[in-house]
């Protein structure tokens, strides 16, 4: 007769004191206690219920609070990322449920041995899970004579011609190989004037040449320099300067092309440099049939 007693008592207390104490419990045993009767079952789906059981999960990672879009009861799917968005607690604790796998270091998996291994980090910030890429900038082949430049992101080769469509003759330089980060292969990388510019050079030009060491480190624009200060040879200079256009990847994945000079070395490697908003200066070495 106690025992019966203290149920009725346990279920005539109010909906918000049964939700503190249906808060301490863990979601299994809450699903079985949302079936003893109507009452425990309404205070079990309500939203502040699932709120604090949010705020005791990831509370201390996260503001539960922000997470949520002003919109009808449920998940609805975002048009523009196709996405679930959560629009009360107990949708969100699902959803957090499955993001907090991912919180942690990942390590990419990959089958290529020319693509570079990569660490994802996923961390909680106030209203997501948001992940980083590290690429991994210690990969790195020694160069071989006649055997091309190995950097991070794999071979890249250009066939660099003249071509004479148009009013003048130009260089050409089209992307062969690699990977298609933002110039595929079959695309044009660069195109350059026949003509050198005369000396003695502007100064703006002959600056830009005296700081050709750092560009060749912005690879934190919209290329990705392949330049490794491994392969710097220092003693290496500047003899002739021509006018060019580079190709760079815009919005929507379009190229757009930007103002650039080509440079010609006295050990007749070439390097071309993105001027305008790239600022950026890769270096080519040739290459022969005997590359394997």
């Amino acid at each position: 007769m106690l025992e019966d007693e203290a149920e009725l008592e346990l279920l005539e207390l109010p909906g918000p004191l049964l939700e503190r104490i249906f808060a301490l419990l863990s979601i299994r045993d809450l699903a079985a206690v949302a079936q003893c009767s109507q009452h425990c079952k309404r205070v079990a789906q309500s939203d502040q219920l699932w709120l604090q059981l949010c705020h005791n999960c990831w509370g201390s990672r996260t503001r539960v609070t922000e997470w949520l879009v002003d919109r009808p009861r449920g998940c609805f799917a975002l048009p523009l990322y196709q996405e679930i968005a959560p629009t009360n607690y107990r949708a969100l604790y699902r959803l957090l449920s499955v993001l907090q796998n991912l919180e942690g270091l990942w390590r990419k998996s990959e089958n290529s041995h020319t693509s570079p291994t990569s660490l994802c980090q996923f961390q909680w910030t106030s209203s997501s899970l948001q992940g980083f890429v590290f690429w991994n900038e210690s990969l790195y082949t020694p160069p071989q004579r006649n055997k091309g430049v190995y950097g991070a992101h794999g071979i890249q080769i250009l066939a660099v011609e003249y071509t004479f469509a148009g009013p003048a003759a130009k260089i050409c330089a089209t992307k062969v190989a690699g990977p298609p980060m933002h110039i595929g292969p079959g695309e044009p990388s660069w195109t350059a004037a026949v003509a050198p510019l005369p000396k003695p050079w502007p100064v703006r030009e002959a600056a830009a040449i005296a700081m050709r060491w750092n560009l060749a480190r912005g690879d934190d624009h919209l290329l990705s320099s392949q330049s490794d200060p491994h392969l710097r040879e220092e003693s290496k200079q500047v003899v002739a300067c021509f006018n060019g256009r580079g190709w760079v990847a815009g919005a929507a994945a379009a190229s757009k092309q930007v103002d650039g000079r080509l440079w010609l070395y006295d050990n007749g490697d070439l390097g071309f440099v993105w001027l305008d908003d790239v600022q950026l200066l890769i270096d080519f070495q040739r290459i022969d049939s005997s590359l394997s």
